[in-house]
């Protein structure tokens, strides 16, 4: 179904975007319109990680609380929240 998560072994993957009878299109979670759910490792921060328009397959975490005091080497992950 559209929105639904794609994940592997290794984890998220994207979003299906379009379902047809046979075939799914899936939009890649380093797409800079697949927008996702994200909090902080050890830490109450919430953000949205996105891709970037350039295509380096990184993500960038966005709308984070001015307030998010971050550390070096924190990890980010999905929020599974919708």
């Amino acid at each position: 179904a559209p929105d639904m998560p794609v994940i592997t072994e290794s984890g998220l993957v994207g979003k299906i975007s379009v379902v047809t009878p046979t075939l799914s299109t899936v939009i890649l979670i380093t797409d800079e319109n697949c927008n996702v759910a994200s909090k902080v490792q050890g830490t109450s921060d919430q953000g949205i990680c996105s891709g970037l328009r350039i295509p380096t397959g990184e993500l960038q975490l966005g709308f984070l609380n001015k307030l998010a005091n971050l550390q070096a080497g924190q990890k980010v992950y999905t929020a599974g929240v919708s």
